[in-house]
């Protein structure tokens, strides 16, 4: 069970606590949100060079953009929960003795400098995320009413539509 919840971890985005580097060396916090937004921006990155690869061997402009489309939205849909977890878990501070401690990493205090700039950006990477995301997916979905009618759309966002 313990194997299985650990390989579930990934979508919570501790790319960093499942890779072997782990045992040698200890990331902090910072170092394993920093690498958690950076993840899906190099996913999308590997999607796009795989597009143009398939677009160079095939030729099939609609149908690479198409496969693109539809992983960019898996990706983005898989790594939505995680990085807005994350995000808000650097504002979780416990006070223990007087001392305000970050509870994601009891290594870092809420009190100090450092701690304050990285949750000014983890309030803007907090709002790019949770608005970001679904604004995005709501811009590429407005003004396809048609989803029904075209298999285009719905073989790439068919599942993001209720009947």
């Amino acid at each position: 069970y313990s194997d299985s919840v650990s390989i579930l971890s990934i979508f919570k985005l501790d790319i960093l606590r499942l890779s072997s580097f782990s045992c040698l060396v200890s990331f902090s916090f910072y170092t394993d949100f920093v690498v958690a937004l950076a993840l899906p921006v190099l996913c999308v990155a590997i999607l796009f060079a795989w597009r143009q690869m398939s677009l160079r061997k095939s030729g099939n402009a609609v149908g690479a953009r198409e496969n693109f489309a539809k992983n960019v939205v898996l990706v983005m849909l898989l790594v939505y929960p995680g990085l807005t977890g994350k995000a808000f878990s650097v504002f979780n501070c416990r006070t223990i003795e007087g001392v305000s401690y970050l509870k994601a990493d009891y290594s870092i205090t809420c009190d100090t400098s450092e701690y304050r700039a990285f949750a000014v950006f983890a309030a803007a990477a907090l709002v790019v995320v949770t608005f970001g995301i679904p604004a995005f997916l709501v811009s590429r979905l407005r003004g396809h009413d048609d989803l029904h009618e075209n298999d285009a759309l719905k073989r790439t966002y068919g599942a993001l539509y209720m009947d």
